[in-house]
């Protein structure tokens, strides 16, 4: 461990075998044959695609990376263990901390700490776990190699459940408005997205690459996507909870939308409903994609919003 440490640190030119690197309970455990690549301190598998070998480290406690063991640094007590020479571990299961190769350091020669491990050297894990898809066991981003990597947050694994399917949940936020749209239309075009959620194409584009590493969308063919099986069947779980949940009001604009295209000043003079509140419904029902509010201010009625109609066929009584 301290040879490969002192190869990363000092950025020269140095084979490390590895049957040698490391010793004791971490032997084995660093990455395949590699060369330090001139003053970047970044490592290059010989041979191979670059890709980190991870085991999986047991035990309460493991050899601190910043001191390597010392629990001193350059003359000081080490603040990563604290004097200490080792780190104790929640789960009792960790990795090499993708991000740092275990050095404990954020950049070498840096005498600061890795912002993943935070010195360690090594990453707590919860089993069990696979290597991480977006970034191949690495830790960092692929287009700037300085952030960690969004989906392992530098750890270079992912845990993953037994025998799941990569699928990580509920997508929310802009990824949240995006699963919506495509669970609404089905297979749908970057731009139809873009339109409806109101960004643009390239940032679309981005958020749903992103869905695709994490499980919830695939690429039908180039710019047109789907939800996989996963993530729409939990989406049509939510929508039979938003169903149920249908407001008599919201049923009222509902049917009123339904006629043809409103705006909510026409929805008010028609309901009787001060003009602040249908504000507020529409807001709502257009989050949960029940309508769709048009650039021009008018609203239409989509999919979910004819079976929350569908589902109730009685007359509200109203004079239109």
């Amino acid at each position: 461990m301290e040879q490969w440490q002192a190869a990363n640190r000092s950025g020269s030119p140095n084979r490390l075998g590895y049957e040698r690197a490391g010793s004791g309970g971490r032997e084995g455990l660093i990455w395949n044959p590699v060369k330090v690549s001139g003053r970047s301190g970044m490592f290059k598998s010989e041979g191979s695609q670059g890709l980190p070998e991870k085991t999986v480290l047991r035990g309460p406690s493991q050899e601190c990376g910043f001191c390597s063991g010392t629990g001193i640094r350059k003359g000081s007590v080490c603040p990563a263990c604290r004097g200490k020479g080792e780190v104790y571990l929640r789960t009792g299961a960790a990795v090499v901390c993708g991000f740092c190769r275990g050095t404990g350091e954020d950049k070498p020669r840096s005498n600061v700490t890795c912002v993943v491990c935070k010195g360690a050297g090594v990453v707590a894990v919860d089993e069990p776990v696979a290597t991480c898809p977006q970034c191949r066991g690495r830790g960092r981003e692929s287009g700037n190699p300085n952030l960690a990597c969004g989906r392992c947050r530098g750890k270079g694994v992912v845990s993953i459940k037994e025998g799941g399917t990569g699928f990580l949940g509920r997508p929310s936020g802009s990824a949240g408005q995006v699963a919506n749209v495509v669970h609404d239309m089905g297979a749908v075009g970057k731009t139809q997205i873009a339109r409806r959620v109101g960004l643009s194409t390239d940032y679309v584009s981005f958020v749903c690459e992103s869905m695709i590493k994490k499980g919830a969308l695939k690429k039908v063919e180039r710019g047109v996507y789907r939800l996989t099986p996963e993530c729409e069947a939990l989406l049509d779980k939510d929508e039979v909870v938003q169903l149920e949940k249908v407001t008599a009001q919201q049923l009222l604009l509902l049917r009123l939308v339904e006629q043809g295209e409103a705006t909510i000043a026409d929805l008010s003079a028609r309901a009787h409903i001060p003009v602040d509140q249908v504000q507020k419904i529409t807001g709502d029902m257009a989050k949960k994609d029940f309508i769709d509010v048009l650039l021009n201010g008018r609203i239409m009625l989509v999919r979910k919003g004819k079976k929350a109609l569908e589902r109730d066929k009685e007359p509200l009584g109203i004079d239109y």
